[in-house]
């Protein structure tokens, strides 16, 4: 049984990545509401396992994997640590406390690829149609970037 579009979140550390986090989770059916930008508040949902958490791009795969950037948490982990582990890919059920799936793609049509192709697959079982196969996502970062951000804001809902 997969999960409704209200159980899958997309995770975004930068202004770019919510652009295309938004256009790629609505061919999923996701709604604007459920793209994320706030990185303590994506913490408590990966920790209590409450939605499927999809990591778009780079920043945001590398704030969740490694949080180079110190940004304040609910256990008060140091820069350079976060307690999370990637999912297996795809998945249409919750991964399990501590878990997320990385769509952080070599670039930007490849993050767009993976986000709705992992979203999609989520909430319906299967890739969409005429996507071919999965592309290979980018291991996250360990420095913090400027233009990562721990509270990315969308004026689209």
């Amino acid at each position: 049984m997969t999960l409704s579009a209200s159980e899958v979140q997309v995770y975004v550390a930068d202004p770019t990545d919510m652009e295309i986090a938004l256009g790629a989770a609505a061919i999923a059916g996701i709604s604007p509401s459920n793209i994320i930008g706030n990185f303590e508040s994506t913490w408590n949902t990966i920790s209590n396992n409450a939605a499927l958490v999809i990591a778009a791009g780079g920043p945001s795969n590398t704030a969740l994997y490694h949080n180079p950037c110190g940004w304040t948490n609910p256990i008060g982990e140091a820069a350079g640590h976060t307690p999370f582990a990637y999912a297996s890919e795809p998945q249409d059920t919750l991964p399990g406390a501590d878990y997320y799936e990385n769509a952080a793609g070599n670039g930007g049509y490849a993050t767009a690829k993976l986000v709705a192709m992992l979203a999609y697959y989520a909430v319906h079982g299967s890739y969409p149609s005429g996507y071919g196969s999965l592309p290979a996502p980018s291991a996250a970062g360990t420095t913090c970037e400027q233009r990562m951000s721990s509270n990315v804001s969308c004026n689209c809902y």
